[in-house]
Order: structure tokens, then sequence, then C-alpha cells
């Protein structure tokens, strides 16, 4: 499974295709990686602290003309 993840995995091969095209270094992509994780775990921080919807409006402007 390990090989088939890193053989077929797009991100892999993206990061594989820009490193090997001198386009980025691994320690830039990964630098990114760390940068992008800590994003999404601050939006999910954030989201979580939000209210629910009310129910009552769950199916609101679902169809065109409500």
């Amino acid at each position: 499974l390990k090989r088939i993840r890193s053989e077929y995995d797009p991100i892999q091969i993206a990061r594989g295709n820009l490193i090997m095209n001198g386009i980025a270094t691994d320690q830039q992509l990964d630098a990114i990686r760390k940068e992008t994780k800590s994003e999404i775990a601050n939006i999910l921080i954030e989201v979580r602290a939000d209210s629910m919807p009310d129910p009552r409006e769950a199916l609101m402007y679902r169809f065109v003309g409500d």
C-alpha cells in the first residue's frame, strides 16, 4: 500500500515534478505543507466555535424561487 501511494498519489507526483524541474526544493515544499496545515487548523478552530445554524432554515435557498 505504501508503494502504491508513493507511485500514484497525485500530490507526491506533483511534488516530485516540482523538485525534479527545479521549481521548488524539498525544504520549500515542506514549509508550504506546514503553513497550510497550520492555516487549516486555525480555520477548523473558527468553524467549530461558530454556532450551529437554525434547523428550520436548513432547506432555505436550495431551489430557485425560495
